[in-house]
């Protein structure tokens, strides 16, 4: 480029001037509008806005906008208003001095000072608007794009950070319910608040996971191995621990089925994870689980201690089994259970009743 302008310079030497002159005194007032357009960072509590007008962001940036551009603009502008108010005779004077020189270097007719002057203040001005406003217009938008993609990133770098951390909490508390499933005697016992603390920082795919090993293990143990089966019940307190809103039912009801099935049974508890789990359900407006019902009248048939003793329940009692056995469908897979379960029947007899009572 350098040498195509000496080439031009020596073919044409007045217009090669005019080119040269005119570019630079564009160039001049543009770094001036420059100056005088460049945006301010707004940063207020952890809000930046480049554009007048657009978007705030109220989180705390990981990082501080660097301002020397402005700061040393601000300084520039200030000099130049500064110098230009006290010095402005001599700048007229330096100008006409600088439009005599281009002048005499365009070798022209008696007007050609006046080509010189119009030449040098339209480039001026127009290279001082054209400047101002790409910095007013175009500045503040790639300033804005470059902070939202800085922002992008520490989001997108601070969710992998979370997604890590969750997947090392998943990893402890699935690690922490297999050794309680497990059962190794050698292996000191968990605590329950170290199952509560684990399931509570597990993510809900977790919980999901954890739950359908521990329903699993209990109802395939529930029978052959009482024992193994009563490792679920922590398991399932710390479930319902970490549901502090009371939102799955089926947590209750694993633990009124566990609760029911142990080795030594406690009936009251049991049916009190049964009732919260109905209770649950029915909130919720979803159908099924009947089983609830029937382990429910289960726990307040061995409870009551006239059936221990093998006699007639009080109406009461009557009252409240037959309220649950009701619930029960017409017919079914769960009907037939409840008709040929021993602990109903020998209740129906010894109260006088039949399937057909309920």
């Amino acid at each position: 480029m350098l040498l195509a302008i000496v080439g031009l310079i020596s073919v044409y030497p007045v217009g090669a001037t005019v080119i040269m002159i005119s570019g630079a005194t564009m160039l001049f007032g543009g770094l001036v509008g420059f100056l005088f357009g460049i945006p301010r960072f707004l940063q207020e509590q952890g809000v930046t806005s480049l554009v007048p007008g657009g978007p705030s962001n109220t989180s705390k940036s990981s990082f501080k906008q660097n301002t020397n551009l402005e700061q040393i603009s601000d300084w520039l502008v200030k000099i130049l208003v500064g110098v230009g108010l006290v010095q402005f005779k001599p700048i007229l004077e330096q100008f006409d001095t600088a439009a005599s020189a281009v002048a005499g270097g365009l070798k022209g007719t008696a007007i050609t000072p006046v080509f010189a002057y119009a030449m040098i203040v339209f480039f001026l001005i127009g290279g001082f608007i054209f400047g101002y406003l790409w910095s007013r217009l175009s500045l503040p938008m790639a300033f804005q794009n470059v902070d939202d993609l800085m922002k992008n990133v520490n989001e997108m770098g601070k969710k992998v950070s979370d997604l890590e951390r969750q997947a090392a909490a998943d990893s402890t508390a699935l690690s922490i319910i297999l050794k309680q499933l497990s059962g190794d005697l050698d292996a000191p016992p968990i605590l329950q608040s170290t199952l509560d603390e684990a399931v509570k920082n597990a993510s809900k795919a977790a919980r999901t996971s954890i739950f359908l090993q521990a329903q699993s293990v209990r109802r395939q143990m529930r029978k052959s191995d009482p024992k193994k089966m009563e490792l679920t019940i922590p398991i399932f307190r710390a479930l319902i621990s970490s549901d502090q809103e009371k939102t799955y039912h089926q947590n209750y009801g694993q633990l009124g089925y566990a609760l029911k099935d142990k080795v030594v049974a406690d009936w009251l508890e049991a049916e009190s994870a049964l009732s919260i789990a109905i209770g649950i359900r029915d909130g919720s407006a979803q159908r099924g689980w009947l089983m609830y019902e029937f382990n429910r009248a289960i726990c307040k048939i061995n409870r009551c201690p006239e059936f221990t003793g093998k006699v007639k329940s009080t109406a009461q009692v009557q009252q409240s089994v037959l309220a649950d056995l009701k619930q029960l469908p017409a017919n079914g897979h769960v009907r037939d259970i409840a008709e040929n379960d021993p602990t109903v029947k020998n209740w129906l007899m010894l109260n006088s009743l039949t399937s057909q009572d309920f």
